[in-house]
């Protein structure tokens, strides 16, 4: 099962036209894990954390003992545990969003559906001890939003907050938080235009309290938003996409630097009729003022960057498209400070994978990833690409 806001018909028609960016030779692509689509999971589409020792931490969206997903661990040497399965039905299933994994070893997540007696509800957010028992934090039910689909973040008071595609009190989807200890609350609902509509992004949270999002539709020409809430609930729409061209609708969370300026992408074209809009990369200041710092062809630079974005401290960022590429199967690439964009790796469907969309974790001059597809067993993998 994957996730995708919308459906694309038209990825095989993608031009794989030549660019003129640069080709990387002083890096190292690497496979991981490829996942058998059985018991071990299948079709990871959510960024990975990092755990002590070289372990990574991330989610299936499919495959587990009930085909609904898994939670596992790989560690350095490549050996993968799953460190628990959904099942669907009180528990949840379906989990996309990224993990947070606190001091005593918990990991905390959002499934998309299931939850509540009889797994009739619509999603539920997570704690998973480091012993394998699991308890639900909340359970959607619609008024408190529907379909968690983004990750969580943590505060340094144990709060997390969250974000949820649809319901709420206008349907149009939620910003969230809750408590370890069981406490909820919706802080805001979004609304009609020009209120953004549909948030699938994590959430980015500075020193005040104020929160930072995406949300994939509304603003005031329906191309998407990016907004922000106070700790008081209060929203304010800090830039409306204008559509084509110049990005519409985002899907991934905001990363920001030192100066305050945000950074992320754009989705592009949203619907099976031309001309095609493959996706953009953006900043956006203080002030408000949007850049556009790259626009994708769907050729050898790719297309479709759902993902999110990671910064090296020379102002590089790096990140995922969903296709594009030398063989359609999509790519990793870099974006230096000048927008010089250089691909990293190509996918080509077969044993390294296919279709990443999740974005990418930079630590010590490697970037881990998953691809959503592909790999030995068609699954999906986990890969690594160490920058030299």
């Amino acid at each position: 099962m994957f996730k995708a806001a919308f459906q694309f018909t038209s990825l095989g028609l993608l031009l794989l036209s030549v660019l003129c960016n640069t080709p990387l030779h002083a890096q190292s692509f690497k496979v991981l894990y490829a996942f058998h689509g059985g018991m071990d999971g299948a079709a990871p589409q959510a960024d990975l954390i990092r755990g002590g020792n070289g372990t990574l931490y991330g989610t299936t969206s499919g495959g587990g003992k009930s085909s609904k997903g898994t939670v596992f661990q790989l560690d350095a040497k490549g050996n993968e545990k799953i460190l628990y399965s959904f099942p669907g039905f009180v528990y949840g299933g379906y989990p996309f969003g990224k993990l947070v994994r606190d001091k005593a070893g918990s990991l905390y997540g959002t499934t998309l559906s299931g939850g509540g007696q009889f797994g009739d509800k619509y999603g539920t957010a997570f704690q998973l001890k480091s012993n394998g028992k699991i308890r639900n934090l909340i359970v959607f039910s619609g008024l408190n939003g529907i379909s968690p689909g983004a990750g969580l973040i943590e505060d340094s008071a144990g709060n997390f907050y969250g974000t949820t595609s649809e319901g709420g009190p206008t349907a149009d989807g939620t910003v969230f938080l809750f408590s370890r200890f069981g406490h909820q609350k919706v802080l805001y609902g979004f609304g009609a235009p020009p209120d953004g509509g549909l948030p699938y992004s994590p959430l980015f949270r500075d020193d005040t309290g104020n929160l930072y999002g995406t949300t994939l539709g509304g603003g005031s020409g329906g191309f998407g938003t990016v907004f922000a809430v106070d700790r008081f609930g209060k929203e304010n729409i800090l830039y409306s996409f204008l559509g084509g061209t110049a990005g519409e609708h985002p899907n991934a969370g905001l990363i920001r630097d030192q100066q305050g300026v945000f950074y992320g992408t754009t989705v592009g074209t949203t619907g099976v009729y031309p001309p095609f809009y493959y996706g953009t990369i953006f900043k956006l200041d203080p002030s408000g003022t949007e850049t556009l710092l790259y626009s994708f062809t769907g050729g050898t630079d790719g297309g479709f960057p759902y993902g999110g974005l990671v910064q090296d401290k020379a102002g590089n960022l790096y990140g995922t498209t969903y296709a594009g590429g030398s063989f359609n199967h999509g790519t990793v690439f870099m974006l230096d400070p000048k927008g010089n964009l250089t691909t990293l790796h190509h996918f080509t469907g077969g044993m390294d994978g296919s279709s990443p969309y999740a974005g990418l974790l930079l630590q010590g001059g490697q970037l881990y990833g998953t691809a959503a597809s592909g790999g030995a067993f068609t699954s999906g993998t986990v890969f690594r690409i160490t920058l030299h």
